[in-house]
């Protein structure tokens, strides 16, 4: 079968090999690796063909179960929900797929989100600074130290802009997961502080255009 049916693996030549032998199997002919070979009668036990019964609708039932959860998870991503910032009382349209809770802090007020349709994470944190003119790459360098237990920020804070805001950002790694990569957007506007922290396991694009529709959607609740 290596060499006369499958060329010995070699893609050009056992293209011509398997056009061969369909035609002798189109033709009612053995395959010639086939050829003299007796036949093989099979006689399982009842044992045996109850165990493959169940094997066999053990995997099919799996799969079922598995195209279900897909579909769902599709329909999540597709479906939104509104989370109303305690913060400002200001509504945000974001992704049903986000489950959110309030976290304790030792000052200010943070919000932690979860997706486990996207293998993501996100944190939105707010400030109030006790007068203004608190400079963003000030607080910005503030944050990297605060975080810098949970996250290594790797790059240099960039300008963006986010819901018209200025907002600075930058990308880095969660220290205890490696697969993790973080994305932290921050922005300063007189005396409050705004972040998002986004955590996400993989790059795919279903998590980058989530990613960027809750920033935009946390971000157009603040002040």
């Amino acid at each position: 079968m290596w060499v006369a049916g499958l060329g010995l693996g070699i893609p050009f030549v056992a293209l011509f090999t398997q056009i061969h032998q369909y035609r002798r199997l189109a033709e009612g002919k053995t395959a010639s690796y086939d050829e003299g070979n007796p036949p093989v009668v099979a006689n399982p036990s009842k044992m045996r063909l109850g165990t493959a019964i169940v094997v066999v609708m053990a995997l099919f039932t799996g799969h079922i179960v598995l195209r279900v959860e897909d579909q769902e998870a599709s329909r999540n991503l597709a479906a939104t929900q509104t989370w109303v910032n305690p913060v400002t009382k200001k509504p945000a349209i974001i992704g049903k797929t986000w489950q959110a809770k309030e976290m304790t802090t030792n000052s200010g007020r943070a919000f932690y989100f979860a997706s486990n349709d996207l293998l993501a994470e996100a944190i939105l944190g707010y400030e109030q600074f006790p007068s203004e003119g608190i400079e963003p790459a000030a607080y910005a360098d503030a944050i990297k130290k605060a975080v810098a237990s949970d996250i290594s920020i790797t790059t240099e804070w960039k300008p963006v802009t986010v819901q018209g805001i200025p907002a600075l950002r930058a990308t880095g790694k969660s220290v205890n997961f490696n697969d993790a990569n973080v994305e932290v957007t921050i922005v300063v506007a007189g005396r409050d502080a705004w972040r998002t922290l986004m955590f996400a396991r993989g790059n795919s694009p279903a998590q980058s255009a989530e990613k960027d529709k809750f920033v935009q959607a946390m971000f157009g609740t603040a002040n």
